[in-house]
């Protein structure tokens, strides 16, 4: 029974979700600290407790829409530039990305992304592409809704030495 006494008191310990849940109920009689111990779980379940119950699963274009776009333009709203350019990051990014769910979005699928992308664009293009990516992501995992990020394990392109510039005096 997971209802035990200790010292003068009942305490109560089980297991939710993972997450070892272990408190005195503060009551002398043993009945009293079982009903407690049902009132605890009842609420937990319901996500009125400590321990939240994981966001619902968002579409990766409602999400980057809804979210991502207003929170960078709060954001970056002293780097209008910065803002534009995650703007238009974001394009291809929806036009690869848009129906999936964010927790679909796997390594695989951004290396197919950063394959197809390169064909079409500069190498440095398409870093500034998976850079939003990954901000996108980062945001998602800080709002709950992703675990960790699939673009941590993608190396981004090599953009060589750029462009040669000659300054001459005149």
């Amino acid at each position: 029974m997971s209802v035990y006494k200790r010292g003068t008191a009942y305490w109560y310990e089980f297991w939710f979700r993972g997450h070892r849940i272990r408190e005195s109920t503060g009551l002398t009689n043993k009945v009293a600290g079982q009903h407690a111990e049902a009132i605890r779980k009842a609420g937990l379940a319901a996500g009125r407790a400590g321990i939240a119950a994981p966001k619902p699963v968002v579409n990766f274009g409602d999400f980057v829409r809804n979210e991502f776009l207003p929170w960078s333009e709060k954001q970056y709203q002293s780097h209008p530039r910065t803002y534009q350019r995650y703007r238009e990051s974001t394009k291809p990014l929806l036009a690869s990305f848009e129906k999936l769910r964010l927790d679909v979005v796997s390594t695989a699928l951004v290396e197919r992304f950063k394959l197809s992308r390169s064909s079409e664009v500069s190498s440095a293009t398409v870093n500034r592409d998976l850079a939003a990516l990954r901000l996108i992501l980062n945001l998602a995992i800080r709002r709950g809704y992703l675990a960790m990020n699939p673009v941590q394990g993608v190396q981004f392109l090599d953009e060589g030495p750029g462009k040669m510039r000659i300054v001459s005096h005149r």
